[in-house]
């Protein structure tokens, strides 16, 4: 039997003091932290391939690849990071308009949600929305981009790979749901208040959001709403994830022991367990259903296995911070797309040959 202390930090200030008690030697033998984080490569987590190759292909291939793929140090190519929960975004529909202008099933396609665009534009007058977004938020745009087939770098993460077809698809289409007043004008400027206060107001017919919202507009509004998977694009369906992993850290004197107990804690009958208290999503495909006939939560649910996350890369070398003002200034009309992808992917390149570099020379 192992015997197991825990200890509950509340999360300001929780990196600073893991890392400071590693510093001091007295670190944690297992911990939670967010995905994808930077602790492999700072060379203080013990990496757990040994222990995955034990456990065969069939519990490798078991994990949602997204957050999966984000816990692999992409300077050493091994895995520091097992996937314990996830959360995601999916589009919310306002039930009412659907109803008001005769929708009988959410679009679930790109094309078949423009045809529902064009038809609440036409009926309404200009005076409700079939979208809204934050275009200060990667949350509400990368999502399109995964959609149409791109990314923020290169799968070995060395190349940005933002002056790209699929950029462009995606971010043409989300700035001509702006031109053609499909979405507010303001949305270049927006970030996630301004869009759920729209949706509240009864104005907009979907917007992509997360389980929290749910609450909110049952406590706070009247609105009939609906959840769904996400719409699906050129390339298939994604929705932005964030993920928590159990990692191990590498002073610790009973790595088989932490092993054993990061293997239970994301058991599926355990994440089934985790998932029912936390209200936090699976991160295994063989967790079916862990919130029973909860119709919002059952959907989310179903929908983690299509959560993609930030390549790690772009993360550590924030590579959204310089594309975002390229991407403001075209919805805005100051810079066409061709000019605004072009020089997102010349500053984004420039960050991520910085962190390569500066990871070099340690």
């Amino acid at each position: 039997m192992i015997k197991v202390k825990y200890e509950i930090y509340p999360w300001k200030g929780y990196y600073d003091k893991i890392k400071a008690a590693v510093a001091a030697g007295k670190g944690p033998d297992v911990a939670e932290l967010g995905l994808p984080n930077n602790f492999a490569i700072e060379g203080v987590l013990l990496p757990l391939d040994d222990f995955i190759k034990k456990e065969g292909d069939a519990f490798v291939k078991d994990f949602y690849e997204g957050p999966w793929k984000a816990g692999i140090n992409p300077i050493d190519g091994k895995q520091y990071n097992i996937p314990w929960f996830t959360a995601v975004r999916i589009p919310f529909w306002n039930k009412d308009l659907m109803d008001k202008y005769g929708i009988k099933e959410v679009p679930k396609t790109w094309d078949e949600f423009l045809k529902v665009c064009e038809l609440i534009k036409e009926k309404s007058g200009g005076q409700e929305y079939c979208f809204a977004f934050g275009g200060q938020w990667s949350s509400y745009q990368l999502p399109w981009v995964w959609q149409a087939g791109g990314d923020l770098v290169s799968p070995d993460q060395r190349k940005a790979t933002i002056d790209t077809p699929e950029w462009k698809k995606a971010i043409g289409l989300l700035k001509s749901f702006i031109d053609k007043g499909y979405a507010p004008k303001a949305c270049p400027t927006w970030k996630g208040l301004q869009v759920e206060g729209l949706f509240k107001s009864g104005k907009v017919l979907m917007v992509y959001d997360g389980p929290w919202f749910i609450g909110d507009l049952q406590e706070n509004t009247k609105i009939n709403f609906i959840v769904s998977e996400p719409l699906e694009g050129p390339a298939g369906k994604y929705v932005f994830a964030g993920a928590d992993s159990l990692v191990i850290f590498k002073n610790t004197k009973h790595p088989e022991e932490a092993w054993l107990f990061i293997k239970y804690m994301v058991s599926p009958e355990v994440q089934e367990k985790w998932c029912k208290v936390s209200r936090f999503f699976p991160s295994r495909y063989s967790v079916k259903n862990p919130f029973g006939d909860d119709p919002y939560m059952k959907i989310f649910a179903e929908s983690a296995k299509y959560g993609k996350m930030y390549p790690p890369v772009a993360s550590f070398a924030g590579v959204w911070g310089k594309v975002k003002p390229e991407l403001e200034a075209y919805y805005l009309g100051k810079k066409s797309l061709d000019e605004a992808l072009k020089k997102a992917q010349e500053e984004a390149q420039k960050a991520v040959d910085k962190w390569w570099t500066e990871k070099a020379k340690k």
